[in-house]
């Protein structure tokens, strides 16, 4: 393949299953640490990823060669699996079935890892972005 320049960043977000409160500091911590790991093995530079009790966020830059619905289904498939682990067999887990993804121009992209670096803040704050938290 010739050499291909690309500049996809995208910003992803999705819920767990019923908006359930399931991402305590322990799990939160490991499925943030397993997205980026997941993210990177397909290739991803891996902007910011953060989230709060109910959701995470990811911002990515993607390689020309991986699609969108790839990345996002292998990182809810193997942070579900993790989750599921770490809050053990008396506790269900999973996430919703779909997500919400926003391209975002290469400017823009630092602010918008500042606002994924600080879900909690905004949520406890109230200062978020409504399109970006509804998916």
């Amino acid at each position: 393949m010739a050499h291909c320049e690309t500049q996809i960043i995208a910003h992803i977000v999705w819920a767990t299953s019923g908006r359930q409160p399931l991402l305590t500091p322990s799990v939160a911590e490991a499925v943030e640490l397993c997205v980026h790991s997941e993210a990177r093995k397909l290739g991803c530079q891996v902007l910011a990823v953060g989230g709060t009790v109910d959701h995470v966020h990811v911002l990515v830059k993607l390689p020309p060669t991986l699609s969108l619905a790839k990345l996002v289904n292998q990182m809810k498939g193997v942070s579900s699996a993790l989750a599921r682990r770490v809050l053990g067999k008396d506790c269900f887990f999973g996430w919703q079935s779909g997500y919400g993804a926003f391209t975002v121009c290469p400017p823009c992209a630092a602010r918008v890892a500042r606002y994924v670096n600080q879900q909690a803040a905004h949520h406890q704050e109230e200062r978020i972005w409504p399109a970006l938290e509804q998916s």
